[in-house]
């Protein structure tokens, strides 16, 4: 059970993940949890710390922030709602005290959280007491360390490019495809010619072409490097092609004169030319979208998706999904479920079930929550939604995307 902000939330399922010296703890009203990103994506208690004091009686009052990052945050759709991250004038800006211990033993997970809500500012309690199953995800063995912190590569692209050589995309980020790199955290992208695709080390001041570039989407920054032109980066890379897949090493400091960049890859990537399919999926069954019609109608554009190439505005009834956001929202940002008391943000309509703020969040919630992106330029409409957990697709996600000619009304 979670107490947040007052509500009161069933927990039903655990995941622990860890992944650069971070221990992460999922917990959900779903079923089941298997993947952590998937699980961050929708409603969860989200618990970070680092693996040493997993295990440990954690009082906010007294952790080393500098060398201990600890927070906790109830999320909606992936979006932080309530809790304190890991600095002390946030927590204590809402909180008296919080507290935290989680461990698990004989294949059971305990976790006893207490936040303090300070009358004086009006915030509540932020409680969690959950004692059952869970599920644990390794973490991958392809890490990306920059500037010390680890993390995982957790997506790869490959382009192959008109000169003959290869360029590898390593992302923190789980993009689908290039162009969504922009949304990752930090990526890199490392390019060698053909001949250099056996493995062979590539010194960086050395006189082998090769380029690195290194972007920090968090701070708007981009290292490059390249042969002749790497300043003062040393250290040095690799790529080599296998049967299937390749594997890539960074070890280089200096980049951009102050960062350092650490990563490995081994596996197959995705390539760089692939365009995410205009299509619904839920629980690995895609249904192709051959058409959309977006309607004007007030404050809102309805979105009416088909299979049906042929379909007509007078069709809308028998849409196989539909989604209303408000215009002001349409703007390429991730939009969640919300009602500010003027009206929804976003409903989406798929399988005769409509889910918006209160059907994802009332006693019995029909999902996890779920929210949508839109842009739509003239009659390009560019637009991906997730419901999280739906409940009548047998707690599987309801992913919907569509980039192309709309018909506009």
């Amino acid at each position: 059970m979670a107490n947040v902000n007052g509500q009161e939330i069933v927990l039903n399922s655990a995941l622990l993940y860890s992944d650069g010296g971070i221990t992460y703890i999922c917990l959900s009203n779903a079923d089941h949890l298997t993947d952590f990103l998937t699980s961050y994506s929708g409603d969860i208690v989200l618990i970070a710390m680092p693996d040493a004091l997993f295990g440990t009686d954690i009082n906010f009052e007294t952790v080393d922030y500098a060398e201990n990052p600890v927070y906790a945050y109830y999320l909606e759709g992936g979006e932080p709602i309530y809790g304190a991250s890991d600095d002390v004038n946030d927590w204590k800006a809402s909180f008296l005290s919080a507290t935290i211990k989680a461990d698990t033993l004989n294949g059971k997970m305990t976790v006893k959280m207490n936040f303090q809500g300070n009358p004086d500012v009006d915030a509540k309690d932020f409680k969690v007491d959950y004692a059952g199953n869970f599920t644990y995800q390794a973490p991958s063995d392809n890490y990306f360390t920059i500037d010390g912190t680890s993390t995982s590569v957790r997506k790869a692209f490959v382009k192959h490019e008109d000169d003959g050589s290869v360029t590898l995309y390593l992302s923190t980020g789980d993009v689908e495809t290039v162009e969504e790199l922009e949304n990752a955290y930090y990526y890199a992208a490392v390019n060698v010619p053909q001949e250099a695709l056996d493995g062979r080390t590539i010194d960086v001041q050395g006189q082998e072409p090769y380029s690195l570039i290194l972007v920090d989407n968090l701070n708007n920054e981009q290292s490059e490097i390249s042969q002749g032109n790497a300043g003062d980066a040393i250290g040095s890379l690799s790529v080599k092609a296998k049967d299937e897949g390749y594997v890539a090493t960074i070890d280089v400091t200096g980049l951009g004169g102050t960062h350092s960049l650490k990563a490995y890859y081994d596996g197959v990537p995705t390539d760089a030319a692939t365009e995410k399919p205009n299509a619904i999926v839920v629980n690995q069954k895609t249904t192709p979208l051959n058409k959309a019609i977006v309607v004007s109608e007030g404050d809102y554009y309805n979105v009416y998706f088909f299979n049906d190439a042929d379909a007509t505005a007078n069709d809308t009834a028998r849409a196989d999904l539909s989604l209303k956001i408000l215009k002001s929202e349409a703007q390429g940002d991730i939009v969640p479920f919300t009602n500010d008391g003027t009206g929804e943000s976003l409903i989406i309509t798929y399988n005769s079930e409509t889910y918006d703020k209160e059907s994802v969040s009332g006693d019995t919630p029909n999902a996890n929550g779920g929210n949508a992106s839109m842009t739509l330029d003239g009659d390009q409409l560019n637009i991906t939604s997730t419901v999280f957990a739906a409940v009548k697709e047998g707690k599987h996600d309801i992913k919907t995307h569509f980039k192309g000619k709309a018909v506009v009304l």
